[in-house]
């Protein structure tokens, strides 16, 4: 739905470099790590998988643990922490608006923040506090769902063939939709007959919005001043998604401690995000 810039292909002079030996993965790898506010970002990257994978996670075992005092069921839970995802693509629309006019500075220090003050709300707020969604008709979900999807569609397609398409066109996008939305229906299963969750939950939902943006902001804060390294330092970072790897250690203190007490994990990482973003990432060298 949007024009990207070409990537950078490499230059006679760098294709030189290459070839006679002035240059190789391994020395970008090292000359970019030389970079500390870069490393104490990337950091902040493989902390940030464990949160963001990590606070929905949690939020479903919690909903699911039939012995537990937040036990919802698995259809409502996976509803629920399918809003946490809801929560994560609305952010992003929203940051696609003030990312140009705050600074990924500002943004991930005051994300980072609320994301702190809602996990210590959903760990505290008592498991009687609920909160009830009423029903809401089956075919409310299916206009909802038909109109953004339909409305999306078109006006990629539009931009896709920098046309506007016919009203035809639309109209028939529109019967598609709704004849798959209807054969389909999971939204109606659930919100057609109401429920109640745990009122922490709704904080965990709330966490969404405040994980959104934080990758973009990250990186933009570790990538300042890396000149010519920084596709070497978008590669690192892609790499450090493996932090996912250690989710069964939030498992482990689940276990151990409760599984609301396991969002002290999240805690203490997410206020290393807001350390780095307060402190650690200012550049102490750029190359222009």
């Amino acid at each position: 739905l949007s024009k990207i810039p070409e990537p950078h292909m490499e230059s006679a002079a760098e294709k030189e470099a290459r070839l006679t030996g002035k240059t190789s993965v391994v020395k970008d790898i090292v000359e970019t790590l030389k970079f500390k506010h870069f490393v104490f970002g990337a950091l902040a990257i493989f902390f940030y998988i464990i949160i963001e994978v990590g606070v929905p996670a949690m939020g479903f075992n919690y909903m699911t643990d039939a012995k537990g005092p937040g036990y919802v069921g698995g259809a409502v839970a996976g509803t629920v922490c399918g809003l946490y995802w809801l929560c994560m693509m609305i952010g992003r629309l929203l940051g696609g608006v003030v990312g140009g006019k705050v600074s990924s500075r500002v943004q991930t220090t005051v994300l980072a923040s609320a994301g702190i003050g809602l996990l210590l709300a959903a760990i505290y707020t008592p498991a009687s506090v609920v909160i009830s969604v009423p029903a809401i008709p089956v075919a409310f979900w299916s206009m909802i769902a038909t109109a953004v999807v339909a409305v999306a569609l078109a006006f990629g397609l539009s931009k896709l063939f920098d046309k506007k398409l016919s009203l035809a066109g639309v109209t028939g996008l529109i019967s598609v939709v709704i004849l798959l939305f209807h054969v389909s229906n999971p939204m109606g299963m659930i919100f057609g007959k109401g429920f109640s969750i745990p009122m922490s939950m709704l904080f965990m939902v709330l966490v969404g919005l405040c994980t959104s943006v934080m990758w973009g902001g990250i990186f933009n804060m570790a990538a300042e001043g890396l000149g010519k390294y920084v596709p070497m330092g978008s590669g690192i970072f892609m790499a450090c998604v493996f932090g996912g790897f250690f989710i069964p250690v939030q498992g482990y203190i689940a276990d151990k401690a409760g599984i609301l007490n396991a969002y002290w994990l999240s805690i203490a990482l997410l206020a290393y995000v807001l350390v780095y973003a307060l402190v650690l990432s200012k550049p102490s060298k750029k190359i222009a």
